[in-house]
């Protein structure tokens, strides 16, 4: 009995079958992936700033992103804490496609000429 006879074989077969990607079909979905993620690094790389001060009255620190309001705010424990919830929360407010984004502040140094 040949291959494509056996029944069981023939099953085996067609689930390899579904299992393989061909290799056109893995580098499209691969460059998509990437394309998503290249976007999420410009996010990212988007120039807003965040301000992380130690609060005494909340015992913690304070990480404000000062661009998007006097309310965009969150804390941590430790200074890396207050940083990384920080991102966080700029992550959440850069893919809320609902709100336009406000103009990020860039530092300008004013040079006094003598």
């Amino acid at each position: 009995m040949g291959l494509m006879q056996n029944p069981t074989k023939k099953v085996m077969l067609k689930n390899i079958l579904k299992r393989y990607t061909p290799p056109k079909a893995a580098k499209a979905a691969k460059a998509a992936n990437e394309s998503e993620d290249q976007q999420q690094q410009m996010k990212m790389k988007s120039h807003y700033s965040m301000k992380i001060q130690w609060s005494e009255e909340d015992a913690c620190y304070i990480a404000s992103l000062p661009e998007f309001g006097p309310y965009v705010k969150t804390h941590g424990a430790t200074y890396e804490e207050a940083a990384r919830n920080g991102r966080e929360v700029l992550e959440m407010m850069l893919s809320d496609e609902d709100e336009s984004l406000p103009q990020p502040e860039i530092y300008r140094e004013s040079r006094a000429r003598a």
